[in-house]
């Protein structure tokens, strides 16, 4: 039989230590997200002293069972921090007991993570001309970016930031946000991957030397990721180690 806890304001403080990091400097804030067993994501961002010291503190009006506690970059957004490489923890239910509040051991932030996150989730512009053969503008032609991406004989291609028209001197500007640090089975997941026969004409006849190999079937349209479900799955959210 589960066990039963009662109503009331339950309120969990989350120490942040930035101390290891050398002349460091509060520039920027820390993101803490608490993601419940639905998937939910409550955060909050933290500005840390000079020290490197800051709290984040969550109340709720019930229990809020088993968390999984996540710290990331400020400019991520909820739902990029559960797919970036962040620190993590459980908070496990059993660690309340009878209490009403509960204070976690401080979570370390080291030089490498600091370093990574003031660098993962940037804003980049592209800025360039449409010209004829001749050297003459082009107005008025319309211009996409893409980010296109190989992965064995799959290939991926996803527009980032939204299309520019050049104007009068063939001009254009395209601004869009990209994260990097991405877990890589979070990244291949919400990719749209299709089979590339270009790519599968140079891959193909390098494996065919191999006779270990055997005969190599056709590549399917789409890889399968039947091999990453159990990190995808909603319930393995809560199962991650602090890293």
């Amino acid at each position: 039989m589960s066990k039963e806890y009662s109503k009331g304001n339950y309120r969990l403080a989350v120490p942040l230590d930035a101390s290891a990091i050398e002349n460091f400097k509060p520039e920027t804030g820390v993101k803490v997200g608490l993601q419940d067993r639905s998937g939910k994501v409550h955060s909050q961002v933290v500005r840390l002293d000079a020290k490197g010291h800051g709290v984040a503190t969550f109340n709720f009006q019930e229990h809020p069972g088993a968390l999984r506690l996540i710290v990331g970059p400020e400019n991520a957004s909820d739902e990029e921090l559960t797919g970036l490489q962040t620190l993590s923890t459980n908070v496990q239910t059993r660690q309340w007991e009878s209490r009403t509040e509960l204070q976690l051991s401080p979570i370390r932030i080291t030089p490498y993570y600091w370093w990574w996150w003031l660098r993962w989730c940037r804003t980049f512009t592209i800025n360039g001309r449409v010209l004829c053969p001749d050297g003459s503008p082009v107005p008025g032609a319309v211009v996409c970016a893409y980010d296109v991406d190989w992965w064995w004989w799959w290939l991926s291609q996803q527009q980032v930031g939204n299309c520019a028209t050049t104007d009068a001197t063939g001009s254009f500007s395209i601004s869009f946000r990209w994260c990097c640090g991405w877990w890589p089975w979070w990244w291949w997941r919400y990719r749209y991957w299709q089979y590339e026969p270009i790519l599968a004409e140079h891959i193909l006849p390098i494996l065919q030397r191999d006779p270990t190999l055997g005969k190599l079937r056709l590549p399917s349209p789409t890889p399968n990721l039947s091999i990453f479900e159990n990190l995808l799955r909603d319930d393995s959210r809560l199962a991650r180690p602090l890293r």
